[in-house]
């Protein structure tokens, strides 16, 4: 919607003015009759044609009414539906209780008024400018028609933007501060007034496009195509950030020091300091895949990474400010990782340091760039305007320059000085030479990445470039002596080394005329000067480099000896009992008589065995392109006769490494002509590595797991060996190192384990058996625990270099030992497993039980063949906290006793306990169950079959017998209180002469006479619910006596008592003993 907008205004500009300048002879009248057609539009925007170009376009525009396109009325009540308040509308609205978000909703949408006509303004100066790009006109000229255009912009809008910049900053500076909590001011443009501006701009823009058409100045479809282009592209890149943004879940900096300070330098080239300070950043995007993207729309528009600077105190004093950093560089890396080059201007940065002030810096990614800064205008240069943004990272600047260095790069490795070695039998035309031919001069800021000048200029946001190539040139004789003087023009060699351009013109050499073998070792040295210069002034840096030409001898045939190959074999290996050099001797007969080839023809009378016999030099490379004539040597000696140039070939015990190919370059000077001998030897790798895992699972019990030579020999590939015994007596001979290790783990969960000594052959170990293989232990004694995990390993290195690693992992499953309950005593009490341990009146007289049998409880169930387990118990309740866990000092339980309890000092009548099961010998628990074991409660019934009524008579003192009614029952259905019919009284039971209830179950409430029963008055209370006198009521033993005996007693009354029976381990108790007088 925007676009449309904005390119409907381009269409008002572009028709009305610049066609208007079609056919005008020179720039100023095109800047005039520019200012002269863009002039008033109805108080607004007005075209006038040019008369001498557009004389019938004019007439026809008369006749178009403008009053539709954004009249005063319309603009104010756009602004005004976006939010638009007069200080004076905001201030009397504030005192009738605004909210907070409301006065935000103010600035917000006087915020989205602002961002309107700054994108109108920003957008149709890209747009114009975009037009002008084919255009005859210079940059300058550009810059000022589109400052043109944009001064033509609508007055009042300017206005408007004025106004609410005002209001912003001066009116309203001390509302903000006061209701404003956020600095979040963003927002977008509002849709009701695009919409409006989008209709009238369209019915303008399609009435000038008809006629235009019509008139024939600019076809409809040309104009279109580039608006449609312009549309695209701005689409696509705004898609293409929008769905970056979309995709990043956090951007963040990736610091390289513990401090997470940047390290910002200046830099000089020679003694010339550069104008920008320069740092780089690493930063990692989440996802990871999202770097591509962030690759891709930076190299599509830079602009769209940017830093967002603030200015941060170094000292309490300083005030903090925004500063201008520049994204100058973009390199991606790996797992989302990616670095930024920024610069900084050094001015500005030497002058914050100069305040106590320094940088923090934050990477945006955005959809939309800033607009420009109008004329007047400060660019701002900080705050949070994107829509992706990174933590923010402190600047360290160091105002000490530091040397951008450079050097010499020719197909992406450093170049280095060169000799070109030149065959004295070249023609003059082959002979030539261009030094430095493909050589890039490359710059760095820290002496190890290098990159091209442009990308360092980039960087630094200053030119890099080469003042001046200069090539000096000395001579010398095959003698070595040098030539000087006059002699140069008669030597051998030539050069060009005069008004020499870096990259343009570069120094040549070449043969003055046809060599001759006498002309060897002739060369010209050329010491190569580069002058390096910043923004186009030479400094005093300087880069040199030397190129040795020099003639050399006639380069000859090449004779090939082909490819050998050698195989790794143990056999050959351990020819002759060897145990100790890896790689042994290899004579003429392992490749026998090796054939050469010929590259051409040699000359008359030369044979290979004169070529042979010469001394070479050598050079010798492994497969990885390395230099390793030092360490590997080859020797060719010639077969008598040379039937089928043939040779033998032979190598010393310790030249040359198994798993390698060498390729052998041998130059053989005869007669002033270099033959090179060449081709390649190729060692087979020893074995590879024997690893070999195998996992078994044991009870409580000792094992023995051997890993045999036969299963480790299946690992090894075919051929090195000639059998399993062979491998198992290479194994065995003699070993470099070897390693043996046993960790017990408690569970799969265990991560550090615990190591177990080795302990061969009592214990637990790993050992090498010669005659059976990697040989395991586990002996049962160091098992702790069902899940335990074993692993041992046991790793060596041959004597030949194989290595064999074995390791075995033993899990232990413990049988499935159980212990249960029995049954017959067990039973589920209030949810928990219990024993009730049956009491009676023993032959004493006294209330007693059977002590516990604790293993009669349980039943143990043994797998068959596994090893006994024992049982035991530990004591749960724990003395001093009640069932609830809750602390009592009263609280005592039973000791357990063996396999018994004793209640001696308890004081409850249960106790809670564990039973346990172990490996009979071990700690190793395989089984627990809990039970609660409970004394029978002594009394099974206390309470009152009905309620007790006397007659109240007055002079004679009322006494009521409480245990008239009273059952008082034990546990085996004995009655401790009975009715004496003789007596006609209710009295305790005796036994044993004279003891109760009292004597019999220990109580420890009462007395003989109460039975060891205590009662308690809780209330009395007249027949109308009226409370009666308790100080009138007491209780003697079992006996409630009521004392007011001399008054009238004027209403019946009622006594609720409660009843306790208390013994050694508990209570029994009823609250509904009643008795009621009547009067």
């Amino acid at each position: 919607m925007k676009n449309n907008l904005f390119r409907k205004f381009l269409a008002v500009f572009l028709t009305g003015t610049l066609l208007g300048a079609v056919g005008c002879k020179d720039y100023d009248d095109d800047i005039n009759d520019l200012k002269g057609q863009i002039d008033d539009l109805k108080g607004k925007i007005e075209l006038k044609a040019d008369a001498s170009a557009l004389s019938s376009l004019q007439q026809k525009l008369e006749g178009i009414n403008f009053d539709d396109f954004v009249k005063d009325a319309e603009l104010n009540k756009m602004v005004k539906d976006l939010g638009y308040q007069t200080a004076e509308d905001v201030k009397a609205l504030i005192p009738e209780g605004m909210s907070t978000q409301d006065v935000k909703n103010i600035f917000d949408a006087q915020i989205k008024a602002l961002d309107t006509w700054g994108e109108i303004e920003s957008n149709i100066g890209k747009a114009v400018k975009e037009y002008l790009a084919g255009s005859e006109y210079t940059a300058v000229q550009q810059t000022q028609i589109i400052n043109t255009i944009l001064g033509q912009i609508d007055p009042t809008a300017k206005e408007i933007k004025t106004a609410i910049k005002n209001l912003l900053g001066a009116e309203f500076g001390t509302q903000m501060n006061q209701y404003m909590t956020t600095d979040d001011f963003r927002g977008s443009l509002d849709e009701a007034a695009a919409e409006l501006l989008k209709k009238e701009n369209g019915k303008l823009a399609a009435g000038i496009a008809e006629m235009i058409s019509s008139e024939g100045f600019l076809e409809q479809a040309g104009l279109k195509e580039k608006f449609d282009n312009y549309d695209a592209a701005i689409k696509s890149l705004r898609s293409d950030v929008d769905a970056l943004i979309a995709q990043i879940q956090s951007l963040v900096y990736v610091p390289e020091a513990l401090d997470g300070q940047v390290a910002m330098a200046a830099y000089k080239v020679g003694n010339t300091e550069l104008e920008k300070g320069i740092a780089t950043l690493t930063y990692r995007v989440t996802p990871a895949k999202a770097l591509d993207a962030v690759a891709a729309i930076y190299a599509k528009n830079p602009a769209c990474l940017s830093m967002v600077s603030e200015k941060v105190i170094a000292t309490r004093a300083a005030e903090p400010a925004p500063a201008p950093v520049a994204v100058t560089g973009f390199q991606a890396g790996e797992n989302g990782k990616f670095s930024v080059t920024i610069a900084a201007d050094k001015e500005t940065m030497d002058a914050l340091a100069d305040n106590n002030k320094s940088v923090a810096l934050a990477l945006s990614i955005q959809s939309q760039t800033k607009a420009p800064a109008e004329d007047g205008e400060e660019e701002a240069v900080s705050g949070v305007t994107n829509d992706v943004l990174s933590d923010f990272a402190g600047v360290i600047y160091s105002n000490t320059a530091k040397e951008v260095t450079f050097a010499l790069y020719k197909d992406g490795e450093v170049y280095n000085d060169e000799t070109i070695m030149m065959p004295f039998n070249s023609t003059v035309a082959e002979s030539k030479a261009t030094l430095l031919k493909d050589v890039e001069l490359k710059a760095s800021l820290d002496g190890d990445n290098f990159l091209s000048l442009d990308e360092v200029s980039n960087i630094l946001g200053q030119r890099v470039s080469v003042s001046a190539y200069k090539a000096k040139v000395t001579y010398t004789d095959p003698s070595d002596a040098a030539v000087t003087g006059d002699a140069i023009n008669k030597f051998i060699l030539k050069s060009v080394t005069d008004k020499l351009s870096w990259n343009d013109k570069l120094a040549t050499v070449e043969f003055r005329a046809e060599a001759k073998s006498s002309d060897v070792k002739s060369k010209a040295v050329f010491a190569h000067t580069w002058t390096m210069a910043v923004t186009g002034k030479a400094t005093t840096a300087t880069v040199n480099n030397q190129t040795t030409y020099q003639i050399a001898n006639q380069k000859g045939t090449t004779i090939d000896f082909g490819k050998l190959n050698k195989e790794w074999t143990y056999q050959f290996v351990n020819e002759g009992g060897n145990t100790t050099e890896v790689a042994p001797a290899i004579n003429a007969d392992v490749f026998g008589e090796v054939a050469m080839t010929l590259g051409g023809k040699l000359p008359a009378g030369v044979t290979v065995i004169d070529i042979l016999s010469e001394t070479p030099v050598k050079k010798i490379t492994d497969a990885k392109g390395k230099d390793v004539t030092a360490s590997v040597d080859v020797a060719f000696e010639p077969f008598v006769g040379q039937i089928a140039n043939g040779t033998k070939v032979t190598l010393p015990a310790g030249k040359y490494a198994w798993g390698n190919t060498y390729t052998v370059e041998y130059v053989y000077t005869h007669e002033n002509i270099d033959y090179t001998l060449t081709g390649t030897i190729e060692f087979g790798a020893i074995p590879q590595h024997v690893e070999l895992s195998i996992e078994q699972t044991i009870g409580y019990n000792d094992i023995t797991k051997t890993i045999s030579w036969a299963d480790l020999y299946k690992k090894v590939a075919a051929g090195y060996f000639k059998d399993a015994a062979e491998f198992a007596s290479a194994a065995t001979t003699s070993s470099k190192d070897a390693s043996a290790s046993n960790m017990r783990y408690t569970d799969a969960e265990d991560e550090n384990g615990e190591l177990i000594p080795q302990n061969n052959p009592d214990g637990t170990y790993i050992e090498v058996n010669a005659a059976k293989g990697i040989e395991a232990q586990i002996v049962s004694g160091d098992i702790k625990a069902a899940g335990n995990i074993f692993v041992q390993t046991y790793e060596r290195e041959t004597w030949y270099g194989q290595k064999i690693k074995a390791t075995v992992t033993t899990t232990v499953e413990l049988p499935a030992y159980e212990l249960n309950y029995n049954t017959q005593y067990v039973i589920d009490e209030s949810g928990k497993k219990t024993v009730i341990l049956a009491g009676k009146v023993n032959d004493s007289f006294v209330w007693a039980w059977d002590n516990a049998d604790l293993p009669a409880y349980f039943n143990i169930v043994t797998p068959t063949g596994a090893t006994p387990v024992e049982i035991s118990y530990e004591k749960v309740s724990v003395d001093g906290k009640n069932e609830a866990g809750k602390n009592d000092v009263t609280a005592k339980y039973a000791a357990i006793d063996g396999d018994k309890l004793d209640w001696t000092n308890a004081t409850r009548d249960y106790v809670d306990l564990k039973a346990i099961i172990k490996i009979k010998g071990t700690n190793i628990q395989v089984g627990a169950k809990e039970l609660r074991v409970r004394i029978q409660t002594p009394i099974a019934t206390l309470a009152q079959t009905k309620g007790i009524e006397t007659k109240y008579v007055a002079n004679e003192e009322t006494e009521i017998n409480l245990f008239e009614n009273l059952d008082f029952i034990d546990a085996n259905g004995k009655k401790w209180i009975e009715y004496d019919s003789k007596a006609k009284v209710w009295k305790a039971v005796v036994v044993n002469g004279d003891d109760t209830a009292y004597e019999v179950f220990k109580a420890t409430s009462g007395n003989t006479a109460s039975a060891g029963i205590t009662f308690e008055v809780l209330k009395a209370e007249n027949s109308d619910k009226s409370e009666t006198k308790l100080d009138l009521l007491e209780v003697n033993d079992n006996k409630l006596v009521y004392k007011n005996n001399s008054a009238l007693l004027q209403l019946d009354f009622t006594v609720t008592l409660k009843a306790t029976f208390t013994y050694q381990y508990g209570s029994k108790t009823t609250q509904t003993i009643t008795v009621t007088v009547k009067h």
